[in-house]
């Protein structure tokens, strides 16, 4: 009998670039602990081999989630300080993203062993729809209203 394969999973960081920037300091930063967030995530999904790295993956992920939302609530007091005209759909986003991480993390709590690559996938192309898309929509915006880091 043949022993049986093993997968290897090898990390790929995203790197922050920048035409991520949104133009005011405080959500750039953000946006950069966020990646920074997601790339840790990633490193450890990619040497997870033990029971020791899968908690560690887990205390990451829900690192990630809760500073996903501390985040949120700032860029959403920005647009709304500045009466972004498009801050329904950017909060409907923001409540998406927060559900969708939310069931999954449920599958990985079941046991689903693929979820956590599943995870990190999502994020890394969330990360970079969201943040070229949706939040690319409010840089013009925002610069208009001469809106500043607080």
């Amino acid at each position: 009998m043949a022993p049986a394969e093993r997968t290897i999973r090898v990390s790929t960081s995203t790197a922050w670039r920048d035409s991520y920037s949104v133009g005011i300091r405080e959500l750039d930063n953000q946006h950069r602990r966020l990646l920074d967030l997601i790339n840790e995530l990633d490193e450890l999904v990619a040497d997870q081999q033990e029971s020791a790295s899968k908690t560690k993956c887990y205390a990451a992920l829900n690192a990630l989630v809760k500073y996903a939302e501390s985040h949120f609530i700032t860029e959403e007091g920005y647009l709304q300080k500045y009466a972004f005209p498009k801050y329904d759909l950017h909060k409907t986003e923001h409540d998406s993203f927060v559900e969708k991480v939310f069931a999954m993390n449920q599958k990985l709590e079941k046991g689903d062993p693929y979820s956590l690559f599943e995870i990190v996938r999502f994020l890394k192309d969330w990360y970079k729809s969201h943040i070229l898309g949706i939040d690319q929509g409010y840089k013009e915006f925002l610069a208009e209203k001469g809106a500043q880091a607080e």
